[in-house]
């Protein structure tokens, strides 16, 4: 099955045309890299494959669904950029527990204690977001996309303000992540940070090319 598809997607901001006509599949279970220099589209891919946006032309399908439609499909997303998303007052556990009620899951006082260990936050549940590191902060934003078990995981720039040591525990984690069976598209301006992936992508003038590794 494809996890994701964007078929003849146009998106326009004003008359500023972002998209034109871009077409790409991912199947189900692939981990692919998605390229570009800043302002080239990446981050409307990623709203758009995610449910923020409707496409203004063309069809984009999440599991043979509309996303911006289907709130089921919905679901099935785990969304994190490079804009955390998380409440700063709050502690680390206490942001998953609020997205764990939020997405109705289950027993997701266990799945947050797996992600924390899974993700080296155990020592780090407690305390206020606020006073983390940036790359605890970007695992606990890794861990709320996480938290309601996605089948597609879109992460937009998620090492941005990382240290390098930091940067590559992060991305050997999504490779973990990938191994139980995640769909992933992982978007970046850094060439470096594919070289895990299946294969690559890359955004530029409005369309979407694929690349080698």
């Amino acid at each position: 099955m494809k996890a994701l598809e964007f078929v003849n997607v146009t998106k326009r901001y004003g008359n500023n045309v972002v998209l034109k006509d871009v077409s790409f599949e991912i199947d189900e279970g692939e981990f692919v890299g998605l390229i570009g220099e800043n302002a080239s589209g990446k981050t409307t891919i990623a709203r758009i494959a995610s449910g923020q946006l409707k496409p203004d032309h063309g069809e984009v399908l999440v599991f043979n669904s509309p996303p911006y439609k289907d709130y089921g499909v919905k679901q099935r997303i785990g969304f994190a950029s490079h804009n955390l998303l998380l409440y700063p007052e709050l502690t680390a556990y206490e942001n998953l527990e609020f997205y764990g009620k939020l997405y109705d899951v289950k027993n997701f006082e266990i799945k947050i204690n797996e992600l924390f260990e899974f993700l080296g936050l155990s020592r780090k549940k407690d305390e206020r977001v606020k006073n983390l590191s940036r790359g605890f902060r970007q695992r606990v934003a890794i861990a709320r996309a996480l938290i309601n078990d996605p089948d597609l995981l879109i992460l937009d720039e998620v090492t941005t303000g990382l240290d390098p040591t930091i940067r590559e525990v992060v991305l050997d984690y999504l490779t973990e992540i990938n191994k139980m069976k995640k769909t992933i598209l992982f978007i970046t301006h850094h060439l470096d940070e594919v070289k895990n992936c299946d294969r690559m992508l890359e955004v530029k003038g409005g369309k979407v090319f694929a690349q080698s590794l």
